[in-house]
């Protein structure tokens, strides 16, 4: 018995006629193209609804669109009429979410970097000039004041 086969045996007993659902559901979405296949991780289908699970906000975006909906829905009613033995029940609406939703960070505020002030703040002010003078007087306080 080869892999394909075991596969089936599974899916066609009717204990996992779930699985069986998800699979054909799977498949049928195949048809909507690679590009859309890509956005779509997971389909599960329950009262007539049919959830498809995405991993990424703008694939919810891009499938939430009320045409690709339409078209989701008339591929899927389309193969339950024409397959008798399909596990699928007829859809009436679909809804996309999201898995895990992306969790944005904030920015975050500037912070002023820490330093470790290397001076003591001790030192003679040997400046003549009254304004000089002031200057480092203030030098001195700000470097106290960081300490």
């Amino acid at each position: 018995m080869q892999s394909f086969e075991i596969i089936n045996h599974i899916i066609n007993d009717p204990k996992y006629k779930k699985l069986k659902a998800a699979k054909e559901t799977r498949d049928i979405l195949k048809l909507l193209g690679v590009a859309k296949n890509r956005l779509i991780k997971f389909t599960y289908q329950k009262d007539g609804n049919l959830f498809i699970a995405v991993v990424h906000p703008l694939a919810k975006f891009e499938l939430n669109h009320d045409s690709i909906k339409f078209q989701i829905k008339n591929l899927l009613n389309t193969y339950i009429h024409n397959a008798p033995s399909t596990a699928l029940t007829p859809v009436n609406s679909v809804v996309v979410f999201i898995t895990k939703p992306k969790n944005f960070q904030e920015i975050p505020k500037e912070q002023k970097p820490i330093f470790i002030e290397r001076s003591d703040g001790k030192f003679q002010n040997n400046a003549k000039d009254r304004d000089i003078y002031e200057l480092f007087e203030r030098l001195r306080e700000s470097i106290n004041a960081n300490r």
